[in-house]
């Protein structure tokens, strides 16, 4: 039995057809907003284009997509299914197309916080990040008991115990 609360869905828009619809010659704005819409209703095209290392399975981009369009998610997976690397994923892309959000993981040890954030690490300092470092101040602040991440957007990512 699946329950599904009463939750409004973020419905998404059919970005292919309103670009169709575009005038052939469109200004600077019209267009970096056209690509932004593209890349936020697109999530394993946009992750598997900020990062060329760590593909995702389309598995993993359909539960990608559902935590963008449902505010509250509950994911119950297997050991070793990538659940820590998949809201690894999801913090960066949230901090990205959400200017000024404030993202906090919390955990029952400061370890899987920990965790979480040393993938988020690796995804931005290995080498080729032409496209998804530019978008965080690095390194991040590490204290005992708080990690942060900010975007330059203003968006923020903290880790708690």
């Amino acid at each position: 039995m699946i329950y599904e609360s009463p939750q409004p869905e973020i419905l998404s828009p059919d970005v292919i057809a309103e670009m169709k619809e575009l005038p052939e010659f469109i200004d600077d704005t019209t267009a970096y907003a056209s690509i932004a819409k593209l890349l936020r209703y697109n999530i394993g095209f946009t992750w598997n284009l900020l990062n060329e290392k760590e593909q995702i399975f389309p598995f993993q981009e359909f539960i990608l997509n559902g935590w963008f369009k449902k505010d509250y998610s509950l994911y119950m997976a297997a050991r070793a299914l990538g659940k820590s690397f998949l809201i690894a994923i999801f913090c960066l892309l949230y901090a990205i197309f959400y200017p000024g959000s404030k993202i906090v993981i919390v955990s029952s040890n400061f370890r899987r916080s920990k965790d979480i954030f040393s993938k988020m690490e690796k995804f931005l300092n290995s080498k080729g990040q032409n496209l998804l470092a530019p978008n965080f101040i690095l390194p991040p602040s590490k204290q005992n008991d708080k990690y942060l991440l900010k975007c330059v957007n203003g968006s923020e990512i903290a880790g708690l115990p």
